[in-house]
């Protein structure tokens, strides 16, 4: 009798295991999506995509690891029916502030967050999200683990006043938050001036400890951008809104392109703006005794020579190390058709006493940094 009920629970399960074999070979392929995302459900990095066939048998899918963040479920089961999973995570650094006030370089800079980055380049897209980078040495630099923005932000530029740092970015995005987890959106103040399109704003400090806002942008309907400034009070944390063109050189032409992506600095006494003239994806700088007008353009390479005609450069931006000695920092870019394929931010150290500039590094960094920006500081006010 027992031997009986051996061989029939024997032919049972095996009758078991080949009608789940003859299904799951059978069946078509699932798709499972895994996404990534800090608290504020923004993501922080480019989801994953898998692919099985349909099987009675859960299969079970580990949280990565990110630098800096802790997943708050550390895995799940995924069965016949489950299409998408999401793993949460939470910055392990409790005080974000406290933990940037201890880093040499905070910068700014933002993620393509839906394209994979392939040996080292990545295809341009839209879908953008912010992000804070800390350096030693401004060579090497890594993303702050935060709860982001859930919002697509491309250029953002910062300044800290007092507990408020103060966000930026292209097409009017204006915030402020005091932790990095809470974001609180602001207006943005055209004033009386009607723009078209606002591209890459950026804070920068005036001689006398001002702050201003410079952006390109366009009127309606007319194509070419031109570069504005306006006023930004500290007190009340507000865009003035009283925008002035920035003229002088070069930046005095109207024509079908114009100059975008500017950027602003007091070096010796003297405002230096680099910014791009677009029709020739090429970096430009110019100098001035008042940072609004009578800018005067400098004749200097600033980027290496072309390999080819698609070979581009974008969005320059300087840290001070010496009296007249920069580290200058660009976006390098080529065309590839309709694509824009990405190979990361690069360096390269600018003597603004000789204009004598050293052999450009690429930074290295834990994701591709777009549109690096150093944070201004100012502690107390």
């Amino acid at each position: 009798m027992i031997k009986y009920w051996k061989k029939t629970l024997f032919f049972l399960l095996l009758l078991v295991t080949i009608t789940i074999w003859f299904i799951n070979i059978q069946s078509p392929k699932q798709t499972i999506r895994v996404d990534y995302v800090d608290g504020n459900k923004t993501k922080i990095a480019v989801s994953k995509v898998l692919q099985r066939k349909h099987s009675l048998l859960p299969i079970v899918i580990v949280a990565k690891k990110f630098s800096g963040y802790s997943p708050n479920t550390k895995f799940f089961f995924i069965f016949q029916n489950t299409q998408r999973v999401t793993f949460k995570y939470s910055p392990k650094h409790k005080d974000l502030v406290r933990f940037l006030n201890q880093k040499k370089y905070v910068a700014t800079a933002f993620q393509v967050i839906d394209r994979k980055t392939v040996n080292g380049t990545q295809m341009d897209s839209f879908d953008d999200r912010l992000r804070i980078i800390y350096s030693e040495n401004g060579k090497n630099w890594r993303r702050l683990a935060a709860n982001y923005p859930k919002r697509s932000i491309r250029d953002p530029s910062m300044i800290r006043v007092g507990k408020w740092w103060y966000m930026i970015a292209t097409n009017g995005n204006f915030m402020k938050t005091s932790d990095f987890s809470h974001w609180v959106k602001l207006k943005w103040n055209n004033g009386t001036t009607k723009f078209g399109a606002i591209w890459v704003p950026s804070f920068f400090v005036d001689k006398e400890g001002n702050v201003h806002i410079i952006c390109a942008a366009t009127y309606p309907n007319e194509g070419y951008f031109q570069l504005f400034v306006s006023d930004f009070d500290m007190g009340k944390g507000e865009m003035v809104g009283n925008w002035r063109r920035v003229t002088g050189g070069y930046l005095n032409q109207n024509n079908n392109s114009g100059v975008i992506d500017p950027h602003v600095a007091v070096v010796d006494n003297k405002y230096y703006l680099w910014c791009v003239r677009r029709d020739d994806t090429d970096l430009l700088l110019f100098k001035s005794d008042d940072g609004f007008t009578d800018f005067s353009n400098i004749d200097v390479k600033l980027t290496p020579q072309k390999k080819t005609s698609d070979d581009a450069y974008e969005a320059p931006a300087i840290i001070l190390r010496k009296k007249k000695i920069v580290q200058l920092y660009y976006d390098q870019y080529r065309q590839e058709g309709t694509d824009f394929i990405y190979s990361g931010e690069h360096l390269r150290e600018l003597n603004l006493e000789n204009m004598s500039l050293s052999v450009f590094k690429r930074l290295k960094s834990d994701f591709l940094i777009r549109h690096m920006n150093p944070v201004i500081n100012i502690k107390k006010y």
